[in-house]
């Protein structure tokens, strides 16, 4: 079990992802959508470069669009710059308590008063609050071990399992953190842990009574000879969204 232990230096060597391959399916098992990431790393093993391959099988369209994001570090946090087709599309920027969007068409624009900005609220580097989804984290080491989100009415609050296993998603925080306003590259909640999840469970309140709630997505995994997760799989009410790493 010595292996499964998470320190970012000590997993990353052994569980640190080159390739990663998401697809949606629907209850046939046939493929809607398809995505396939390359990544590149710098030295110490934060992203350098992602490519991404996308298919929609499901619309007949085949690799006709590629996806490029460049990771850097400047004054403000991290950059990030993405490329559709060859082509400058975006800049976002990662500071320590903020996440911004710059869409337009000057590639040098970076001044802020320019870009959408979504409010993140951190504590000793772990994330406690996004603005934009009005989530509450509450952490246990590295872990998220609840969640909690108060709408007009209504509260939900889920709380997470977690197994020994590292989570092949740890490393692309950055990435993730771009679904908040794009919403189609890897789901933010998924970055956050060091340590995969296997379930969730999520209750619902409203006006200080308990409703039915049944929407949790339910996971299951596989796992190579070094510990490292082969494949991960979210069964959705109706689809199923596979993950499948190469490392």
């Amino acid at each position: 079990m010595a292996a499964f232990l998470i320190t970012l230096s000590g997993w990353s060597q052994t569980c640190l992802v080159r390739e990663m391959v998401q697809e949606r399916v629907n209850e046939k098992g046939e493929s809607k959508e398809k995505a396939t990431y390359a990544f590149s790393y710098y030295e110490d093993n934060t992203l350098k470069e992602i490519k991404i391959e996308n298919d929609y099988p499901e619309n007949n369209i085949s690799k006709d669009n590629t996806n490029t994001l460049k990771f850097e570090k400047i004054p403000l946090g991290t950059k990030i710059t993405w490329f559709w087709n060859g082509e400058y599309d975006t800049h976002f920027v990662l500071t320590s308590n903020s996440f911004l969007e710059f869409d337009g068409d000057d590639e040098n624009d970076l001044d802020t008063e320019n870009a959408d900005e979504y409010l993140l609220t951190y504590e000793e580097g772990k994330l406690i609050y996004d603005e934009d989804s009005g989530i509450t984290n509450t952490w246990e080491g590295g872990l998220v071990t609840k969640s909690k989100k108060v709408g007009r009415k209504t509260t939900w609050t889920t709380t997470y399992e977690y197994a020994d296993i590292p989570n092949p998603f740890f490393n692309f925080h950055e990435l993730g953190i771009i679904d908040i306003s794009v919403s189609n590259f890897i789901p933010f909640f998924y970055t956050l842990s060091s340590k995969l999840w296997i379930s969730e469970e999520t209750t619902a309140t409203k006006e200080g009574v308990e409703v039915a709630y049944d929407k949790e997505d339910k996971y299951n995994h596989t796992t190579n000879k070094n510990g490292c997760v082969e494949q991960f799989v979210v069964q959705e009410r109706i689809d199923k969204v596979i993950f499948t790493f190469k490392y």
